[in-house]
């Protein structure tokens, strides 16, 4: 019985994981299969490549695979905390200065989201609003910076960008007083 090559039942992936693991496993190796594999046809490598699981060994380094998580994780919770500041109507400048996003990312995540930015100038804060702000901002001082935007523009039910703006304008007035 002559078998067929095989099915798209296996992915790319496993056929691009199962040439790495090959590949990596023969470097070190120097023995007659390095030969017996530049020798086969791609059919029979495929073939090959579906077997991979049965000789090849991958092995896992703790420590290394311990940090890979850990920035896994780092990642996906900017990636969380992105995603709410522009479902709080944070504005393109606000997210190139806190996680360097260029307009075009910023756009992509908007539209990935759903998320229709404002348009035209944004709705100033009435001083109850801005006190009120600027209470929560110096409240919320020990957490990292873009989450204490975006826990301030919850809290305040106004928009992260409201909240940006007033920092800005208050930094700069605090700055002009000096020492």
């Amino acid at each position: 019985m002559v078998s067929a090559i095989p099915t798209k039942q296996s992915s790319d992936l496993e056929y691009k994981i199962g040439h790495e693991a090959i590949v990596y496993a023969l470097e070190r190796q120097q023995d007659r299969s390095i030969r017996e594999i530049e020798d086969l046809t791609y059919r029979e490598y495929l073939h090959l490549l579906c077997h991979a699981a049965y000789f090849v060994e991958v092995r896992v380094h703790p420590d290394r695979l311990a940090v890979a998580i850990q920035k896994a994780r780092r990642r996906a919770q900017d990636d969380e905390l992105i995603d709410d500041l522009l479902r709080h109507q944070a504005h393109g400048a606000m997210m190139e200065g806190l996680f360097g996003l260029k307009s075009s990312e910023v756009a992509q995540r908007r539209r990935e989201l759903g998320v229709v930015s404002q348009q035209g100038r944004p709705r100033r804060l009435e001083p109850t609003e801005a006190d009120a702000v600027w209470a929560s901002w110096k409240r919320h001082a020990h957490l990292p910076l873009a989450e204490r935007y975006l826990r301030v523009a919850r809290q305040c039910r106004v928009t992260a960008q409201a909240v940006w703006q007033l920092v800005l304008e208050a930094e700069d007035i605090l700055e002009d007083r000096g020492p």
